[in-house]
């Protein structure tokens, strides 16, 4: 069973709290930055997470929730604002042995289809 990875950061981006889970998943968490830790990538691998992203979490009324390669593992990552701290979930998923058999052609459709593109827009890419 997969436990689930939750870190508690604040709004500079340090974290302040990590579960075991976070440990056994991100190794030594507390005390550094979230980005440099969490390292988040799209499907299509550009940079996920930055240093601004508690800054731009707390200014959003609603959570942050994505699907992110971290640690070269395909997960889901929710960040939600609690007061002047956020909460992040990271739950790997099993779908990572299809995104590792595909080719950079079928992950960048892929992650472009996640962005809300169509097939016609792909298409003429």
């Amino acid at each position: 069973m997969v436990e689930i990875a939750v870190l508690l950061v604040h709004l500079d981006g340090e974290i302040i709290e990590a579960s075991q889970g976070a440990v056994d998943y991100l190794g030594r968490c507390v005390g550094r930055l979230c980005c440099e830790i969490v390292r988040g990538r799209t499907p299509s691998r550009s940079r996920f997470c930055t240093q601004e992203c508690p800054k731009k979490i707390a200014a959003s009324k609603n959570p942050v929730c994505a699907t992110t390669i971290i640690r070269d593992r395909m997960c889901r990552l929710m960040c939600v604002r609690l007061g002047d701290q956020i909460a992040i979930t990271v739950l790997p998923t099993r779908f990572e042995p299809v995104i590792e058999q595909m080719t950079a052609r079928e992950r960048e459709v892929l992650a472009l289809v996640a962005e809300g593109q169509t097939s016609a827009m792909i298409a003429q890419e």
